[in-house]
């Protein structure tokens, strides 16, 4: 993949070898940070083949993609390629899969995401904390966000961090409940 991203002359067989991979399991944003800027390229090739094939790719991504969530960041940079293709692709096959694709993608950008309610989040650190040290219920509910729009949700590690913040470690139980609610959609 990083070869391909050097050499574009690799885009081809790059996005040849990416679509025989068979997913078996969900794919998340961080395998989708690696393969959309090659799929991206392979979109802008000259063979419609490819872009078929990349079509193809980010079609079965998506079906393997547990939340909505986890295209979202990719959403924006495929859609505007997406509708051009499905429209100036000479090849019939290849412009049904960059339509079907296109529509796959839109779906995903329409579906809600939940996000962290930062100011209920900021309002319960606030109640937790004794605000003795300026800053600290911000940064606080700042880090706790972070950790959720990251997806971490090990509830050890967010007492870990709420302890080594000097902070009673029992108080991340309801910042963790909290941003799994609002993240729920």
């Amino acid at each position: 993949l990083a070869q391909c991203m050097e050499d574009s002359s690799m885009v081809p067989a790059t996005v040849e070898k990416l679509a025989s991979v068979v997913f078996v399991r969900a794919v998340e944003t961080p395998a989708l940070a690696l393969t959309v800027p090659v799929v991206l390229r392979g979109l802008a090739v000259r063979q419609d083949v490819v872009k078929r094939k990349a079509c193809v790719i980010i079609d079965n991504m998506t079906k393997l993609v547990p939340h909505p969530r986890e295209v979202h960041p990719f959403v924006d940079d495929l859609l505007p390629i997406l509708a051009t293709l499905a429209e100036e692709i000479s090849d019939p096959e290849a412009r049904s899969v960059a339509e079907r694709t296109h529509k796959v993608m839109q779906t995903a950008k329409e579906t809600e995401v939940g996000q962290v309610n930062k100011e209920a989040l900021l309002e319960l650190v606030r109640g937790q904390i004794k605000e003795s040290v300026p800053g600290l219920a911000n940064f606080v509910a700042g880090l706790c966000q972070s950790m959720a729009e990251s997806r971490q949700f090990n509830k050890e590690t967010w007492q870990a961090m709420y302890s080594k913040l000097g902070l009673q470690s029992e108080l991340a139980d309801a910042a963790l409940t909290l941003c799994l609610q609002s993240l729920e959609t």
